[in-house]
C-alpha cells in the first residue's frame, strides 16, 4: 500500500513536471534573444572593466586578478545554484540575481584603484551563476522538443551578446560616454532583462517541487551521484581545461594586444570579435556534425586545435597571427561545449543540478586559468605564458586517449 502511494505521488509529479516544463509558443525564439541581452550584459561589463583598469594603469598581474575575483565568485556560488533553482525556479532566482549586478554597476564608475574593480567584480561574480544556471536548465529541459542538433543554440546567441555584440557597444559608450555612461548603460540593461524574465522563465509552484523530492537523498549525496556518473564526470573534466584555456586567452587579450603587441583599440576590439564571430559560427552551424563525432574524438580535435592556437598567441607577430590563435582556441572550446550539451542534456537527471555541476566546472576552469595566467604572466611574461600552457593540454589528451582505449570506445578517426 506505501509503495503503491509512493508510485502515484511520483506518477503526479512527473505529470505536474510535464505540465510546467510545456514549451511555450515561440518559446525559442523569445529566449534566444533574451539570452543574447542578458549576454551582453556579462560582456560589456567584463570589456568596460578591463578598459577601465588599463587606462588607470592597472598591470597584467592586477588585471588578471580582477577577472579572477569574478571567476572565484561564480565558483563559489555555482553549485549550490542548481539546487536553489531545483527548489524556488528559474524565474524568481534570475530576477533577484539581476538585482545585484545592476547596483554594483552603479557604483563601479565611483572607483579609480584597481583593487576595488576586483571587489565589485567578485561581487558580481556571486549573482551570475544563479543566472547562467537558471537559463541553462531552462534550455536543457526544451532540447528534446527543440531538437539536439540545436545544442548550440543558446551558447551561440549568449556568444552573439558577450563576444560580439558587447565589444562593439562598450567600445561605442566608453569612447562616447565614459566610464559612468558605460556602466549606467549595463545597469539599465540588468533592470530590463531582470523584468523581461518575469513574462520568459520557467516557474515552479514550491509546493509541488517539494513533493517531488520528497523522500530525496541528502544533497551532498546527490552530489556524490551525479559527480560520480562517469559520463558527467568526463564532460566535466574536459569542460574544466577547455574553459580554462579559453579564460587564459580571453582574460589577456586585449593587454596582449594593446600592452605587449601595441595593437590599437580598435585592433584589439575586433580580435574580441573575431574570438566571438568563430564561436558563433561552429555553434550554430555545426551542431549536426558535432552529434555524429565521437565524445572523445572530439575531444582530442578540440585539444589539438587549443594547442596550436596558443603556440600562435606565444610566438605569432602580426595581426592575422594573433586572430588565427584567437579563433582556433574559441573554435575549440566551442566543439567540446556542443558534443557535452548533446550528452548531458539526455541524461534523465535533474537538468539544473547537471548543470549547476557542469558549471561548477566551467567556472572552476576560468578562475584557475585567469589566476594561473596572472602569476605566470608576473614571473614569466605574458606571451610565455600561453607556450607554458600546453603541457597541461597534453596531459589532458594523453589521459583521454588511455582511458578511451581502455574502454573501447575511441573512434578510429
Amino acid at each position: 500500500m506505501q509503495t503503491e502511494t509512493v508510485n502515484n505521488m511520483t506518477s503526479q509529479a512527473l505529470t505536474i513536471s510535464a505540465e510546467q516544463t510545456a514549451m511555450p509558443p515561440g518559446f525559442l525564439a523569445r529566449f534566444l534573444m533574451f539570452t543574447v541581452v542578458s549576454s551582453i550584459t556579462i560582456g560589456m561589463g567584463k570589456l568596460v572593466t578591463t578598459l577601465f583598469a588599463v587606462q588607470i594603469g592597472a598591470s597584467p598581474t592586477q588585471v588578471g586578478l580582477i577577472a579572477s575575483t569574478e571567476w572565484l565568485g561564480m565558483l563559489i556560488v555555482t553549485l549550490p545554484a542548481g539546487f536553489v533553482i531545483a527548489r524556488f525556479g528559474a524565474r524568481r532566482v534570475y530576477f533577484a540575481a539581476t538585482m545585484g549586478p545592476m547596483l554594483i554597476s552603479l557604483l563601479l564608475p565611483f572607483t579609480n584603484v584597481w583593487y576595488l574593480l576586483a571587489a565589485g567584480r567578485g561581487g558580481a561574480g556571486f549573482c551570475y551563476p544563479f543566472r547562467i544556471v537558471s537559463m541553462n536548465s531552462s534550455f536543457w529541459e526544451f532540447l528534446t522538443r527543440i531538437g539536439h542538433h540545436k545544442a548550440g543554440w543558446y551558447r551561440a546567441s549568449g556568444a552573439i551578446g558577450t563576444a560580439l555584440l558587447a565589444p562593439l557597444l562598450g567600445n561605442w559608450v566608453i569612447t562616447a560616454g565614459g566610464v559612468f555612461g558605460a556602466y549606467w548603460v549595463i545597469a539599465a540593461l540588468f533592470a530590463g532583462i531582470a523584468l523581461y524574465s518575469w513574462t520568459l522563465l520557467p516557474e515552479r509552484p514550491v509546493v509541488q517541487a517539494n513533493h517531488a523530492e520528497a523522500g530525496s537523498p541528502s544533497i551532498g549525496s546527490q552530489i556524490r551521484a551525479i559527480a560520480g556518473d562517469p559520463r558527467i564526470s568526463e564532460c566535466c573534466l574536459v569542460e574544466m581545461i577547455d574553459s580554462a584555456t579559453l579564460a587564459l586567452v580571453s582574460t589577456f587579450l586585449i593587454v596582449l594586444a594593446m600592452q605587449v603587441l601595441h595593437f590599437s583599440q580598435h585592433e584589439a576590439v575586433n580580435l574580441l570579435m573575431a574570438q566571438g564571430a568563430m564561436s558563433i559560427t561552429m555553434l550554430l552551424v555545426f551542431g549536426r556534425l558535432a552529434a555524429r563525432l565521437k565524445r572523445r574524438t572530439a575531444y582530442m580535435i578540440s585539444l589539438t586545435g587549443a594547442a596550436l592556437g596558443l603556440i600562435l598567441l606565444g610566438c605569432g607577430e602580426g595581426f592575422a597571427a594573433i586572430a588565427v590563435g584567437v579563433v582556433l582556441v574559441s573554435g575549440s572550446e566551442a566543439l567540446v561545449h556542443l558534443v557535452n550539451v548533446n550528452e548531458l542534456s539526455r541524461h534523465p537527471g535533474t537538468k539544473s543540478k547537471i548543470s549547476g555541476i557542469y558549471g561548477l566546472a566551467q567556472m572552476l576552469g576560468a578562475f584557475a586559468g585567469s589566476l594561473l595566467g596572472s602569476f605566470l604572466s608576473h614571473y614569466f611574461g605574458l606571451r610565455m605564458v600561453f607556450l607554458i600552457w600546453l603541457p597541461l593540454l597534453l596531459v589532458a589528451g594523453v589521459l583521454i586517449y588511455v582511458r578511451a582505449r581502455r574502454t573501447g570506445k575511441l573512434s578510429p578517426g
